[in-house]
């Protein structure tokens, strides 16, 4: 689509598309497309010019390139993890080849990163369920979706300890 005959409503369509990360209101571009009114007025002004089918379609054809840099997807970019493990497995680039199936792996939510958040050994010395209840207690208190977290947390690590530990049978 060629740039809009009317000057302004090129203008404006431009800034409406580029104007965002100015963080300026559809009013202000409207005002800075050349446009008088100002205030309430230049917003109601500035809502009624994009209703335009012209304005929309120029819009549209504006923003298309940053719209397809933004259409990154999950599947995307497993897609260029493959082709990295692909690549990097053929010329033995083992490194290469962890590193990107640790990616994949994440991106995925098979692999998540854990923060301890109490102290360093402070479970090391207790011994029963009871004991890491009552500690647990102590942190957490009475709250029941923090206390689900945990325990979902605490499953997650123990599901994980036994598969990384599992011994294939044939």
């Amino acid at each position: 689509m060629p740039p809009l005959k009317n000057q302004k409503h090129e203008n404006f369509a431009n800034l409406i598309v580029h104007g965002a990360k100015n963080g300026w209101t559809q009013g202000e571009c409207y005002q800075r497309a050349g446009f008088r009114a100002s205030g309430h007025a230049a917003e109601v002004a500035a809502s009624r010019l994009l209703k335009n089918v012209d304005i929309q379609a120029r819009r549209v054809e504006l923003a298309k390139p940053a719209t397809q840099k933004t259409q990154i997807t999950a599947e995307s970019l497993i897609a260029d993890f493959d082709k990295v493990i692909e690549g990097a497995s053929g010329s033995a680039q083992w490194s290469s080849v962890n590193r990107a199936i640790e990616l994949r792996g994440k991106l995925k939510g098979f692999l998540v990163d854990r923060v301890e958040i109490s102290r360093p050994g402070d479970f090391a010395n207790l011994g029963s369920v009871e004991e890491i209840i009552a500690r647990l207690l102590e942190d957490v208190g009475d709250d029941v979706p923090a206390w689900l977290a945990i325990i979902d947390q605490l499953r997650d690590a123990l599901v994980k300890h036994a598969a990384d530990r599992a011994i294939p049978v044939k």
